[in-house]
C-alpha cells in the first residue's frame, strides 16, 4: 500500500534524493503481487512516476476510527469562536495561507500538530503580518479526546493543505 509520493511536491528541487526514494518504492514493487493506493489521486501519482508493469493495482480508500468515548473539554478552551485545524505543520500544509481568514472578523485559528517543523516560524510571521498573531493558536500534538472536542465545537474545519494523498483530517472533520 501507498498512501502518497508527496516528498516529490514537498521536494521538487532535491532530485537525487528523491530520485533515490523513488528507487526503493520501485524495488517494493517489483517484489509485489498488487499495488493499492489510498485515493485515485495517490494512484496517478503512483502510475506517473514508477512502473506498475505486471502489477494488478487497487485503490482502497482511507476511513477513520469513531471515537465513542465521552467527550470532555480539553485543557486549552478558546476564547471567543473558532476555526480548528489539524495535521503535520509543514510546507505543503499551507497553513500560512489561512491569516486573512482572521482579519476583520473574531475568529481564533486553532492548529493542533507537531511545532517542531521550521515553517510554523513561517506561520507565525504570516499571523504577526497579518496583525492576528494574537488569535493564532498552535496547540501541538493533542489527545483523541482533544481532537474530537475541537472538531464538535469548531465554527468551520479548515484544511488549506496543497498536497494529500488521502486527507484523513477532512473525514474526521465530517
Amino acid at each position: 500500500t501507498i498512501h502518497d509520493l508527496n516528498f516529490l511536491l514537498e521536494s521538487p528541487n532535491d532530485v537525487d534524493r528523491n530520485r533515490k526514494l523513488l528507487k526503493g518504492i520501485q524495488h517494493k514493487i517489483d517484489k509485489s503481487d498488487c499495488v493499492v493506493a489510498i485515493s485515485a489521486f495517490a494512484m496517478a501519482q503512483i502510475q506517473t512516476h514508477l512502473s506498475l508493469t505486471g502489477k494488478s493495482t487497487a485503490v482502497i480508500y482511507n476511513g477513520c476510527n469513531r471515537y465513542d468515548k465521552p467527550v470532555t473539554p480539553p485543557g486549552h478552551l478558546p476564547q471567543g469562536k473558532f476555526l480548528f485545524s489539524i495535521s503535520s505543520i509543514e510546507p505543503r500544509k499551507y497553513f500560512h495561507t489561512l491569516m486573512p481568514l482572521l482579519q476583520h472578523s473574531e475568529y481564533y485559528l486553532l492548529i493542533a500538530g507537531n511545532t517542531t517543523h521550521a515553517y510554523t516560524q513561517v506561520v507565525l510571521q504570516a499571523a504577526q503580518a497579518a496583525g492576528v498573531a494574537n488569535r493564532l493558536v498552535l496547540l501541538g500534538c493533542i489527545s483523541e479526546n482533544d481532537k474530537y472536542w475541537y472538531l464538535q465545537h469548531c465554527d468551520a474545519f479548515v484544511f488549506p493543505s496543497q498536497a494529500e494523498g488521502f486527507g484523513l483530517p477532512v473525514i474526521e472533520a465530517m
